[in-house]
């Protein structure tokens, strides 16, 4: 049987699966947790699947000293929810579990991250015990080989490196030239494997983005074979993935979602994720920019339309905590004052949990153009303007609001204004 031919069959297997429950029923969802070999993870941060933890909302439940959790989730509808340990996130790397909201128990045991161990879930809810079922296959069939090499190539190198380096502490201690000269001979030919296991390790990592091509590739025939909210999860997460591959990739997803998924789910934020996809699609340059009303410090409501209306316009999407963002920022001061009269502004949006940082960070960098405040992710612009994990970003468009450049540097803004406004 051939690739395809599995692929086929895997995808157009029957779920069983109840109805999923509508957005004004209510779910009770009973979360059993076990932290297993990671004393110092004393807390859990359970929030909404996807959520920028820099500015969103999420509860935090207490893991006691035998690495025990529990917590009755109580909502609406079958959202996707995640999981992650506070330790990790403190330290920026973390993994995520994720879970629907079903009327069932969902029994969690997490691992220690530097374990390498994926969380385990075992419950009984249909549409988690889809989920679960469609992600041991992606795992079974894309990435265990390749994971498998790679922690053999990992461990060969970590006893190859230490040996190396007992033998360079030892080099230092012999008393004859013979016998230096024979260790040396022992560091060099372990010197030559461990370039061989660095090639083997390059080609391993093409494997595994091959495997992840292939992966997605199954999961958007997943999707349009199993319209579900299983199969809008697994659309979601290869939409978030779409950058890092073909443009066609990108329009298929689009594609499926349009024709299958459009109007359906529309309790799931996943739904609601998608639709703010392919709006963020469209921020390139040729598309036209999305309008927004947002305050400004004192309050004050603007609509960006009114203030970029008839000039060439730097929208600046930009935050107090995002430093490579305030850098950008600092540099467009100059060009702003030096083409401020002749047609051009900049308008800066500032994502922030309270205003004070925004303020301040004002204050110091020197901004003299109009700031406004997207507070809380309340005018979901960061997501609409397809950044919804993402500090900022920056959109050149022209006096009839057509988009010439996404993310473009002070150079280039300069290049692009020289050009424009002398026509």
């Amino acid at each position: 049987m051939t690739w395809a031919m599995i692929l086929t069959a895997i995808a157009t297997m029957p779920i069983q699966t109840t109805s999923a429950q509508t957005a004004d029923e209510q779910i009770c969802c009973h979360i059993n947790g076990l932290v297993v070999d990671d004393p110092a993870c004393n807390r859990m941060l359970l929030t909404v699947y996807n959520t920028d933890l820099r500015i969103g909302s999420y509860d935090t439940i207490p893991v006691g000293k035998d690495g025990r959790f529990t917590y009755d989730l109580r909502t609406t509808g079958n959202n996707v929810y995640e999981l992650i340990a506070e330790n990790d996130y403190k330290k920026g790397n973390w993994q995520n579990i994720y879970f629907f909201a079903e009327n069932d128990t969902v029994n969690i045991k997490r691992y220690a991250n530097d374990t390498n161990r994926r969380a385990e879930i075992t419950t009984a809810g249909p549409l988690n015990c889809e989920m679960l079922r469609l992600k041991k296959l992606e795992w079974d069939m894309f990435f265990n080989e390749p994971d498998q090499k790679n922690e053999k190539i990992r461990k060969s190198g970590e006893r190859i490196t230490l040996e190396m380096q007992k033998l360079k502490d030892l080099i230092n201690e012999t008393k004859t030239d013979n016998e230096r000269k024979s260790i040396q001979r022992r560091i060099d030919s372990l010197d030559i494997v461990l370039k061989k296991l660095i090639i083997e390790s390059k080609a391993n990592d093409e494997k595994y983005s091959q495997a992840m091509v292939s992966c997605y590739k199954y999961l958007l025939e997943y999707a349009k074979d199993n319209v579900t909210p299983v199969g809008l999860l697994n659309l979601h997460q290869v939409a978030l993935m779409s950058k890092r591959m073909d443009a066609n990739t990108a329009d298929r997803t689009e594609a499926i979602y349009d024709s299958l998924y459009a109007g359906k789910f529309g309790d799931n934020i996943v739904s609601r994720y998608m639709r703010n996809w392919i709006a963020g699609r469209k921020i390139k340059p040729g598309g036209r920019f999305i309008d927004f009303t947002a305050p400004d410090l004192d309050g004050r409501n603007h609509t960006l339309s009114a203030e970029i209306a008839g000039r060439i316009a730097l929208i600046d999407l930009w935050a107090s905590w995002c430093g490579p963002c305030r850098r950008n920022s600092k540099s467009m001061i100059p060009i702003y004052e030096e083409y401020r009269d002749r047609g051009f502004t900049v308008v800066g949006v500032a994502r922030e949990r309270s205003a004070e940082p925004m303020r301040k960070a004002i204050d110091r960098d020197g901004y003299k153009w109009l700031n406004l405040l997207e507070l809380n992710d309340k005018a979901l612009i960061w997501e609409q303007y397809g950044v919804p994990n993402g500090g900022g970003m920056t959109v050149l468009v022209d006096r009839d609001g057509i988009i010439l450049a996404v993310n473009p540097k002070a150079d280039e803004v300069r290049e692009i204004l020289n050009k424009v406004l002398n026509q």
